[in-house]
């Protein structure tokens, strides 16, 4: 005996609200395709710029960190109304006792791409943040040029002063107030860094890799001597002072109005007022930087009577603290961890 079936009756006010519904499904499926190309997009761009940046990156673990598990920019406006980003993530699991800024190196380059990987080795609880450099997008990679507004943007005293914006007004709005608040920066950033440390009171530490206490123009006058920079660089130096605010003509990749504001900066003059602990990460081999321009600092302060100054000389290693396949990066930054959890007064010169 077979069953009769009952037909069921859909109303017509329920089908459209169905369309309806599934018409926000489509367009919402359309919105996810969307943003999973572009992520596509920034992957091949992140495989790009993890080439070109070479020995300043790790590219596989860069890479992945970077697509699965990106950080997000937050805006942050300057006192002037620009508009720039920064970024912020937490290590450790429980509430952060230690605050770290990070000051990058060179370039238009997203912090997005490297931030989180860059300071792998670093443990405790800490609260990382970082301001982009200004007409530095969310996404960008410069490995086809930066934009015009980068380079007119480029230059010391601008840097100096967002992230010295950036650093006060954060530690305003932490509390209560951390038990440590330390600047890390790399290679360009050094000399902001240190500037930074040595007017404001309330950085407790300060972290450099690849920076020394020499003028810049003295450490392109040593690696010139080493034909480690090719060219005449006391020709470059006077068409420089010629035309400094010029952001079209290049030495190195960068532009005049930035050379005319870093060669002559001396920063000796901000590492002796700084009475925090510092620690430095130095590369033996390093071809950007010259390794006497690290041991001119050390001896300066020792000079002085300071022992507030770590200094840690990799063997073999270059501007980023590779050597070979070794990275000494990720053990740095583990000393690192160690040291800011060490009494001020037990920091000594090495």
């Amino acid at each position: 005996m077979s069953q009769k079936t009952e037909r069921i009756i859909i109303p017509r006010q329920v089908i459209k609200i169905l369309k309806e519904k599934n018409m926000r499904f489509i367009i919402r499926q359309m919105k996810e395709t969307v943003e999973r190309a572009r992520t596509i997009a920034a992957f091949a761009m992140a495989a790009l710029l993890a080439l070109f940046l070479g020995g300043c990156s790790d590219s596989g673990s860069y890479l992945l960190e970077s697509c699965v598990n990106p950080l997000k920019p937050v805006e942050f406006i300057q006192p002037d109304g620009y508009r720039s980003l920064a970024y912020n993530f937490k290590i450790g699991n429980r509430q952060p006792d230690t605050v770290l800024f990070f000051i990058g190196g060179s370039g238009c380059h997203s912090l997005k791409y490297y931030l989180r990987q860059y300071l792998d080795g670093l443990s405790g609880n800490i609260a990382v943040f970082a301001l982009q450099k200004r007409a530095v997008g969310d996404r960008m990679t410069g490995i086809f040029g930066c934009p015009p507004g980068f380079w007119k943007s480029d230059y010391f005293d601008q840097w100096l002063s967002d992230q010295s914006a950036f650093i006060a007004r954060t530690l305003n709005a932490i509390q209560p107030a951390p038990k440590r608040a330390a600047i890390a920066s790399v290679s360009e950033g050094a000399m902001t860094a240190a500037a930074i440390a040595a007017a404001n009171k309330n950085i407790t530490h300060l972290v450099i890799i690849g920076a020394g206490g020499m003028k810049q123009i003295d450490e392109l006058r040593l690696l010139t001597s080493n034909n480690e920079s090719p060219g005449d660089i006391e020709v470059k130096y006077r068409e420089i002072g010629a035309d400094p605010g010029n952001t079209e003509k290049t030495l190195y990749d960068h532009s005049f109005k930035y050379w005319s504001s870093v060669l002559a900066v001396d920063p000796l003059l901000y590492f002796e007022k700084i009475e925090v602990p510092v620690i430095i990460g130095f590369g033996e081999a390093d071809t950007s930087v010259p390794v006497e321009s690290t041991l001119l600092l050390k001896e300066r302060m020792r000079s002085m009577g300071k022992t507030n100054v770590n200094l840690i000389i990799y063997p073999g290693a270059d501007h980023a603290l590779k050597a070979g396949k070794h990275n000494y990066r990720k053990a740095f930054f583990q000393a690192v961890s160690k040291w800011l959890r060490q009494p001020a007064a037990s920091s000594a010169i090495r």
